[in-house]
């Protein structure tokens, strides 16, 4: 859900009041392209490793889906920063 909600509040904020005096880019554009697909799947994996660790009482199993899921939470907090560090680009005028 943060995958939609953060790249909207970004755009509106910055990019709203420049449309029709600048290229503005899409929502999808703020976000890198295979990066939040990699980031669920990871995540979905490391789901399933967990609570298959804890229906079996497997604990290697946990240990290394909590890894993955840490994995996954910090792609998810690289592709936030992305998305809050995207900057209009206004052009500069040629003085000349």
């Amino acid at each position: 859900m943060l995958y939609k909600i953060v790249p909207f509040l970004i755009w509106f904020h910055r990019f709203s009041s420049l449309v029709g005096q600048i290229r503005v880019p899409l929502l999808k554009d703020l976000l890198p392209k295979r990066g939040p697909s990699i980031q669920a799947t990871l995540h979905g994996v490391s789901l399933l490793l967990i609570c298959s660790g804890i229906f079996f009482h497997e604990d290697l199993s946990i240990r290394i889906g909590a890894g993955l899921w840490m994995i996954s939470f910090l792609m998810l907090l690289i592709h936030l920063i992305f998305v809050v560090l995207h900057k209009p680009k206004i052009p500069i005028p040629h003085l000349g």
